[in-house]
C-alpha cells in the first residue's frame, strides 16, 4: 500500500477543531445571522441559562459522512484540559475542567439525518478501497480509520462507538 500525506488524509476526513470557549459557535451563527434554534436542532448548540451554549467545545472535530458524502454529524474527541493560564488570556470565558474530566468523544445527538448505530465512521472515504478489495478492515475508531488510510490502507473504516446488533 502506498501512503499519503497526513495533510491529504485530514483533508479527506474533514478534521477540524472546536475552540474551547463556552460560546465561539454561538457567536459566529450570530454575526452570521442564523438564529441559535437552527444550531440547537443541528445539535450543535444547547440551550443554558445565559444564552446557547456550544455542544463541542475544545476538541478535535471529526465530520460524519454518509455513504455518499454528505455531513450528517459530528463526533468531538477532548483534548488536554486549557492551562490556568490559557483560561486567563482567554478572558476566563473558556470552560473550567476541575472536577471530572469530559467524556473522551462525544457524537452529535440522534436525528432524523444522524443515527450513530446506522453510521460507520470512513465508510465514504474507503467506499473504492473495499470495491477494489473485495473486503473492509473494521478497527476500533476514528484515529485509526485515518492513521491507516494515512498508510495506505484506504478499505478501514470503524463504528462510531457503539455497538453492532440486530434491528427488531
Amino acid at each position: 500500500e502506498a501512503a499519503r500525506p497526513w495533510a491529504t488524509t485530514l483533508a479527506a476526513f474533514r478534521i477540524g477543531y472546536a475552540p474551547p470557549n463556552w460560546d465561539a459557535l454561538s457567536k459566529h451563527f450570530d454575526k452570521q445571522g442564523i438564529p441559535p434554534g437552527v444550531g440547537e436542532r443541528a445539535g450543535l448548540l444547547l440551550p443554558g441559562q445565559r444564552g446557547h451554549y456550544d455542544r463541542f467545545r475544545h476538541r478535535l472535530m471529526f465530520a460524519v459522512v454518509d455513504s455518499m458524502g454528505r455531513v450528517v454529524g459530528f463526533s468531538g474527541r477532548a483534548l488536554r484540559a486549557p492551562t490556568r493560564e490559557e483560561i486567563e488570556r482567554a478572558g476566563g470565558n473558556l470552560p473550567s475542567y476541575d472536577g471530572d474530566a469530559p467524556a473522551k468523544y462525544i457524537n452529535s445527538p440522534e436525528s432524523p439525518v444522524f443515527k450513530k448505530g446506522e453510521q460507520l465512521f470512513g465508510l465514504f472515504q474507503a467506499k473504492q478501497g473495499i470495491r477494489t478489495r473485495g473486503e473492509a478492515l473494521l478497527v476500533e475508531g476514528n484515529f485509526d480509520v485515518m492513521t491507516l488510510h494515512a498508510a495506505g490502507f484506504d478499505h478501514a473504516i470503524a463504528p462510531l462507538g457503539t455497538a453492532f446488533r440486530s434491528e427488531e
